[in-house]
């Protein structure tokens, strides 16, 4: 009888797929621990699914046909297009003028005039002069609380103001009859630039007493009591000149 062959090991076949199947399961779930594996095998598998889904079949839409009243104005429209109409631009705005004012001067203040000097009658009476002194003529007569305005003065120790009253007369007053309303103002008190000159001096002749010549008596005139011829009038002396008032 023949030799019967020892029978050949199958495992070794096995072997090989379950390699084969260790391999590719260890290389799927390396490619799993890749990021955008999960999702792309999603979309892969949205986009296969896509791919075999049917398509939606197009349906035709009805062409309107043009009535005849359409197509004649489309006609005319064809044959007579719109006049373009002119846009009317915009007004320009024009800029108003601005009002400016007018400056008004700023009124000045006037200075306040300052009052002339005036002299007061203290006396009871005093004569107003045509001249600083008493050789002029008495142009008036003033009295006591009587005020006239300054308008000059003479120099030196006797004093004399050129006034003017109010009634516009002017003359010449001495100081020693008066004051100034203002004695503050003395000093502002000008110096008169022409005084009248001095009146000549003229002597007023005294009358001469002139003696009646007397009687011689009568002779042979005897009467009781020896009396006498007339007693003759005595001739009366001048009056003297009375001196008027400063």
């Amino acid at each position: 009888s023949a030799v019967s062959q020892p029978a050949r090991r199958p495992w070794a076949i096995y072997l090989l797929p379950l390699a084969l199947l260790l391999c590719l399961g260890g290389g799927f779930f390396a490619l799993r621990e890749i990021p955008g594996f999960a999702l792309g095998g999603a979309a892969a598998t949205a986009t296969v699914g896509a791919a075999v889904a049917p398509a939606p079949s197009a349906t035709a839409t009805p062409t309107a046909v043009p009535s005849p009243t359409t197509r004649a104005a489309t006609a005319v429209a064809a044959t007579n297009p719109p006049t373009a109409v002119p846009t009317t631009p915009p007004p320009t705005a024009t800029a108003t003028p601005t009002h400016s004012p007018t400056p008004r001067p700023s009124s000045t203040a006037t200075p306040s005039r300052t009052p002339p000097p005036q002299f007061r009658v203290t006396a009871n009476s005093a004569s107003l002069r045509a001249g600083p002194g008493t050789v002029f003529a008495v142009a008036a007569y003033v009295y006591t609380g009587d005020l006239m305005q300054i308008i000059a003065r003479t120099d030196g120790d006797d004093v004399w103001y050129n006034v003017r009253l109010p009634n516009g007369a002017l003359g010449w007053i001495s100081a020693a009859v008066g004051e100034l309303s203002n004695p503050a103002m003395a000093a502002g008190i000008p110096t008169a630039a022409a005084v009248p000159p001095v009146p000549t001096a003229t002597s007023t002749p005294i009358p001469t007493s002139t003696l009646s010549p007397t009687p011689s008596p009568t002779p042979g005139g005897g009467g009781g009591g020896g009396g006498g011829g007339d007693n003759e009038p005595t001739p009366e002396p001048p009056r003297p000149t009375p001196t008027p008032p400063l």
